[in-house]
C-alpha cells in the first residue's frame, strides 16, 4: 500500500485537520451518488455483457528493467469492482526523478493528460494514475500500456512523398494533430517541456504519442514546445532541416509574430491554429492548395503601399533563392531580359494570355509591358540593389519591375481562375498544381509565411487591413 499524501496525521494544525476531513467526507458523498447512477444504469440494461461498476486500483506491481529507457517498465495492476470482482489490467510504470516535487509532477502529468483527452487529445497515452512506491521509494506514473518509441520506428515512415515535394500523408496528418494538441495546451496554459527528446514518445495503439505532459515544464530556461517539437522533427529527418517548403512552415510556427497562440488570436480575424492548418504543405489536396494561393492574393492585395513595400522586401532579404528574379543590371541589358517573362515562365501561348489578360467588361485597353514594364533607360538606380533593411517603409526604385512579386502572385492567381481557359490539361487541378511548382517552386509558400507573420516585419499597424 503506498504512502498516503498530505495524510491528516501528519498536521498538527486543528482547523487544518478539519478541513482535510471535510473534504473526505465529500469525496465519499460524491463517490456514493456516482456508484448509485452506475447501479441504476445496470439494473436498467440488464443484457450487459460485462458489468463494470467502478471500482479502485487494489494493487499494482512493475518489473524492474535496469537497461529500460526512460525508466519505463511493464507492469500490472489489480482493479477490485464494486460487485466484487478482481480483474489485472497490463500497464506501463515511468519511475519520475528522485525531485523535492516528484509528487506534484506526477499529480500535473495525470490531470494534464485527463484535461486535454477531454479535447480529443488522442495523441497522448492515457495516465491512471500517479502514486509513492515504497519498494524503489520514487512517484511512478501508470500508464496505459506502450512500447518507447525508437527512431528506427519512426522513420519507418518517410516524412516526405511525391519527389520530396510535400509531406507525406501520414506525417502531414501527424503533424496537423500534434500542432493542434500543442495550440490547445498553450490555451489551457500547459507546457510540456521536453518534446525535442526521444524518451516523451512512444508506441501506442498502432500510432505515435505522447508521454510527460507536464514532466518538465518546471524547469526554468526549457525552450518552447513548438520549436522542441521542430528540432525533434529535425533530428528525426535531416532532410527537412534543408527542404524550402517546410522551413517555410517552420519560420511561421517560430516567428514573432505566432508564437503566442492566444495574442494572435485576439488580433486576426482568423485563429491561430486555422492560419497554421492552411500553410499549403499542410494541405492534402491539389484544390485546397490553389484555394489558400487564391485567397493570399486577396491578402497580399489588401496591404497598404508601405505595407507591400516592406512584404516584398521581407522575402527579397530572408529568401534569396527568389532573387534569380532580378538576375540582371537594367543598365546593361535589353528591357526584354528583365522582363518577367523571360526568366520565369516560358513565353508561350498560355503565359501570353494570362499576361495580355483583360477581365470580360472591363474597358480597359491592351497595352504593350502593361504589367510587367521595366524602369527606362538612364535610371540612376540599378535593379538588383534592394533595401538592405527588410523594414524599410519606402517603396525601392531599384526593384526594376518594382511589383515583380505582388506581380508573380497575381499571375499565379490568373493561372488558378483562367488556365484552363487556354490549355485544356489545366482544368485538373493537380495538373495545374504542378505548373505552378514547375514554374515557381516553393515561392507561394513563402509568400503565405510572410503574409502570416507581419509582426516580423510592420512596425506600426497600418490601417488596412488590420484595425
Amino acid at each position: 500500500m503506498h504512502r498516503p499524501r498530505n495524510a491528516w496525521w501528519n498536521r498538527t494544525d486543528g482547523a487544518e485537520t478539519r478541513s482535510t476531513l471535510e473534504g473526505q467526507r465529500q469525496f465519499n458523498i460524491n463517490l456514493h451518488k456516482a456508484q448509485q447512477r452506475l447501479r441504476t444504469a445496470r439494473n436498467n440494461a440488464p443484457n450487459l455483457t460485462k458489468r463494470v461498476l467502478g471500482g479502485f486500483v487494489k494493487t499494482f506491481e512493475y518489473e524492474y528493467d535496469d537497461e529500460a529507457i526512460g525508466n519505463v517498465h511493464n507492469g500490472t495492476m489489480i482493479i477490485a469492482y464494486d460487485d466484487g470482482i478482481e480483474q489485472p489490467h497490463d500497464i506501463t510504470v515511468v519511475i519520475l526523478e528522485d525531485w523535492a516535487n516528484a509528487s506534484e509532477i506526477g499529480d500535473a502529468i495525470v490531470a494534464h493528460t485527463e484535461k486535454l483527452s477531454s479535447y480529443g487529445g488522442d495523441l497522448l497515452v492515457q495516465a491512471y494514475f500517479s502514486t509513492f512506491c515504497h519498494n524503489a521509494q520514487r512517484y511512478i506514473v501508470a500508464y496505459e500500456p506502450f512500447v518507447p518509441a525508437s527512431i528506427q520506428g519512426i522513420r519507418s515512415e518517410p516524412f516526405f512523398a511525391h519527389d520530396e515535394l510535400e509531406l507525406s500523408e501520414c506525417w502531414r496528418e501527424r503533424m496537423r494533430s500534434f500542432i493542434e494538441l500543442l495550440h490547445i495546451a498553450a490555451q489551457c496554459n500547459i507546457r510540456h517541456g521536453g518534446l525535442s527528446e526521444l524518451a516523451n514518445y512512444a508506441t501506442c495503439r498502432d500510432g505515435l504519442k505522447i508521454i510527460n505532459m507536464g514532466r518538465y515544464s518546471h524547469i526554468v530556461g526549457r525552450e518552447r514546445d513548438m520549436r522542441q517539437l521542430m528540432d525533434f522533427v529535425t533530428t528525426l529527418f535531416p532532410r527537412s532541416l534543408t527542404h524550402p517548403e517546410w522551413r517555410t512552415l517552420v519560420d511561421l510556427l517560430l516567428s514573432v509574430t505566432m508564437w503566442n497562440p492566444l495574442r494572435v488570436d485576439s488580433y486576426y480575424g482568423p485563429n491561430w491554429l486555422e492560419v497554421v492548418l492552411r500553410h499549403p504543405i499542410l494541405l492534402g489536396t491539389a484544390e485546397e492548395k490553389l484555394d489558400c494561393f487564391v485567397a493570399l492574393h486577396m491578402d497580399v492585395m489588401r496591404l497598404d503601399n508601405t505595407g507591400k513595400a516592406r512584404f516584398s522586401n521581407w522575402i527579397h532579404n530572408r529568401y534569396p533563392a527568389f532573387k534569380r528574379y532580378f538576375l540582371h543590371d537594367f543598365d546593361d541589358e535589353l528591357e526584354r531580359d528583365h522582363d518577367l517573362r523571360s526568366r520565369v515562365v516560358p513565353w508561350n501561348q498560355l503565359y501570353y494570355n494570362l499576361f495580355t489578360f483583360i477581365p470580360p467588361g472591363s474597358n480597359r485597353e491592351l497595352k504593350e509591358n502593361r504589367d510587367f514594364a521595366a524602369f527606362k533607360h538612364g535610371s540612376r538606380f540599378r535593379k538588383n540593389e534592394f533595401f538592405q533593411d527588410p523594414n524599410d517603409g519606402s517603396w525601392s526604385a531599384n526593384y526594376g519591375t518594382r511589383y515583380c512579386y505582388l506581380n508573380i502572385i497575381k499571375l499565379v492567381k490568373n493561372l488558378i481562375n483562367h488556365g484552363g481557359d487556354y490549355d485544356q490539361e489545366l482544368h485538373d487541378k493537380n495538373n495545374m498544381l504542378i505548373e505552378i511548382r514547375t514554374r515557381f517552386q516553393h515561392f507561394m509558400s513563402v509568400c503565405y509565411t510572410v503574409i502570416n507573420m507581419t509582426d516580423d516585419w510592420i512596425n506600426d499597424w497600418t490601417t488596412d487591413p488590420y484595425p
